[in-house]
């Protein structure tokens, strides 16, 4: 045969070679985009979860509704015990910071004092059944709604739930299947 002859075949060839490339390079390319949209939902689903939590420990304590000066907070019921304690600022060692600790039956409120006299909660520890919790998740209540209202918990044990949120966590301490303790922890710095 002829160079001639095979030219066309070569080209065929070429031509064949190039479009499966192109085929190739087009399947990898909607694999790439389905592949990052995946993972976009996931990360949108897993920022949708910490959002939750947030939401849950911002939220989530009912009794202190419309209850944010110090004054107010005092009156919630009757105050067994308040301590004060003042902490350098560690990001401005000339500066401090007031916290309260005001303990209630059932209901322990850790927090700092704002200029204008407001409770900037912390930590919060509830064991009775009238603190009220956002979606029913008092002490006393059932366990298995904690995960039907805020999904699979960061960490669980025997009698120990954990949620994380971008900034926030809440803990619940539970035994033969109901809620013994719920603790409320907001990001301070």
């Amino acid at each position: 045969m002829s160079d001639l002859s095979r030219t066309p075949l070569r080209l065929f060839s070429v031509l064949l070679a190039v479009t499966w490339l192109i085929c190739s390079l087009l399947v990898s390319s909607v694999a790439t985009a389905e592949t990052a949209a995946e993972d976009q939902g996931r990360r949108e689903a897993i920022w949708a979860e910490l959002a939750k939590v947030d939401q849950f420990v911002w939220n989530g304590l009912l009794f202190l509704k419309d209850k944010s000066s110090l004054k107010d907070v005092r009156k919630l019921a009757r105050l067994q015990r308040e301590e004060t304690k003042t902490v350098v600022n560690k990001h401005a060692p000339r500066e401090t910071y007031e916290f309260k600790t005001l303990i209630f039956e059932g209901l322990t409120l850790y927090g700092f004092v704002t200029p204008k006299q407001e409770l900037g909660l912390t930590r919060v520890i509830i064991t009775n059944p009238r603190w009220k919790i956002r979606e029913g998740l008092d002490v006393g209540t059932s366990a298995d709604r904690i995960e039907r209202v805020l999904g699979t918990p960061k960490e669980k044990g025997a009698e120990f739930l954990k949620y994380e949120g971008e900034t926030e966590q809440v803990h619940f301490y539970v035994q033969k299947n109901r809620i013994t303790k719920v603790e409320f922890f907001h990001y301070f710095d």
